[in-house]
């Protein structure tokens, strides 16, 4: 395989490693080759999201429920060819490190 190793951390902005609408999230992705590589496209995604399940005990029935919600969901482009499919972009053979940062939006959005 080309890609000999492919890792994403990321800065904590607190000791529970969590983050809020506003923070900053910056990391860096490293990705080692052995060879010279063509990429159409790089991305980092992320988002956050909860989800939760409970039942309530009716009498003889139990019902169960659960709902999610996405507070975000953010791609970051590092990479991306110029011509859209033709692999126009180049990382190189070795270790590189790519750093990302953007902002957590205010706004989250609802799912069903």
């Amino acid at each position: 395989m080309t890609v000999k190793h492919l890792s994403v951390d990321y800065n904590k902005v607190n000791e529970r490693g969590t983050f809020s609408p506003g923070d900053t999230l910056s990391g860096k992705a490293t990705v080692v080759t052995s060879k010279e590589t063509k990429v159409q496209c790089f991305v980092v995604k992320a988002k956050g999201k909860a989800k939760v399940a409970w039942s309530e005990q009716k009498g003889q029935v139990t019902e169960a429920h659960n709902n999610k919600k996405e507070y975000f969901y953010f791609e970051h482009i590092i990479l991306q060819d110029k011509n859209k499919g033709d692999g126009s972009e180049i990382i190189a053979p070795g270790r590189n490190v790519f750093p990302f940062t953007f902002e957590i939006p205010n706004t989250c959005v609802y799912m069903d």
